[in-house]
């Protein structure tokens, strides 16, 4: 059954996100390397070595939401960048000496860079699998949108409720 724009009530110029997306973009090999173009409103163009593609401007505009990047490793980074400052002051006060206390100190040190660094990791986890979540729910949302480019109006084949294509990209993760 086709899809009915609500404003205009016809369905000849509505079409399915993902297909105007996957429609929009074109790739191919470049004889020549240059380092960016653009043609008129509706193309645009990245070289990246000597590979070409253009791509719509309303394929860009109703590109799917973009994969949540998971900060681990920069949360890793951070703790041992946050203990770093630590372990030079305890050096200059010259805790780690042999002695009596300077193992344990030691010990104790790395304990605690440990446990610094597993809880920024675990948050940085917890973090990325909410992000991860929404970004499913985002996507599902983006499978069943539809466009009429008569009215320049989105539609959600589900809901019905329309919205204009210049805010999805604000909207992904609401």
């Amino acid at each position: 059954m086709p899809i009915l724009c609500p404003i205009c009530g016809k369905d000849d110029t509505v079409n399915k996100v993902s297909a105007i997306v996957m429609g929009g973009k074109y790739s191919g090999g470049a004889s020549t390397v240059a380092v960016g173009a653009s043609a008129g409103d509706g193309l645009s163009a990245q070289v990246g070595g000597a590979k070409l593609q253009f791509s719509s401007r309303l394929a860009q505009i109703l590109s799917p939401p973009p994969f949540p990047q998971s900060n681990g490793w920069f949360s890793i980074g951070c703790g041992s960048a946050l203990m770093l400052p630590i372990l030079m002051f305890l050096k200059y006060l010259e805790v780690f000496e042999e002695g009596s206390h300077g193992s344990g100190t030691l010990i104790v040190f790395i304990g605690v860079w440990c446990a610094v660094t597993y809880f920024l990791y675990s948050r940085s986890k917890t973090v990325f699998l909410e992000r991860r979540k929404k970004w499913e729910s985002s996507a599902k949302r983006w499978e069943r949108l539809y466009y009429c480019s008569r009215d320049d109006v989105l539609i959600d084949s589900k809901s019905g409720k329309t919205s204009s294509p210049y805010e999805l990209q604000s909207n992904w993760y609401l």
